[in-house]
């Protein structure tokens, strides 16, 4: 998978030392402002920009924007759909430590973490990522972890 995310995105490791490779970065990733008001999870500030690669703004923007038009801002905080855990963050997978994470090349963003933490089995009544959702994104290129062998409800990417 990693070469075919090479292919799409560009190395944000080109020289293989395990930091981003900031050329890189300045010729590819972007921020957006969400279309609606989002915390980060991690500490409740507000979320100015997201960053993520240049060649996903525009579906993450399409896809965040049905979710703000579907959802009014009392449905989204009750599905937790306004707290962001990050776009691009260059890192290793969680369960593969040698390979690069969809985050490492700005093609993922995590949604609503609190209540679709990873390996926690998918189950909607239970608040997390609501199904529709999921679709909103599909539709726009993107992929949902939710059902993965190892559950990752919270988090979408593109490729």
């Amino acid at each position: 998978m990693t070469n075919r995310l090479i292919e799409i995105y560009g190395n944000p490791d080109a020289d293989g030392n395990g930091v981003p490779d900031l050329k890189w970065e300045a010729a590819n990733i972007v921020r957006i402002k969400p279309p609606y008001e989002m915390w980060w999870s991690w500490n409740i500030q507000p979320v100015k920009t997201i960053s993520i690669h240049r060649k996903c703004a525009d579906t993450l923007e399409e896809a965040l924007t049905a979710v703000g038009k579907r959802y009014t801002a009392q449905e989204r905080a009750w599905y937790g759909l306004d707290q962001c855990a990050g776009g691009y963050n260059f890192r290793p997978q969680r369960t593969n430590a040698s390979k690069l994470s969809f985050h490492a090349f700005g093609a993922a963003i995590d949604l609503a973490p609190l209540q679709n933490p990873q390996g926690k089995r998918y189950d909607e009544s239970q608040r997390m990522m609501p199904r529709e959702v999921i679709a909103i994104f599909k539709g726009v290129g993107w992929s949902s972890g939710a059902f993965w062998g190892l559950p990752d409800s919270m988090h979408f990417q593109k490729i």
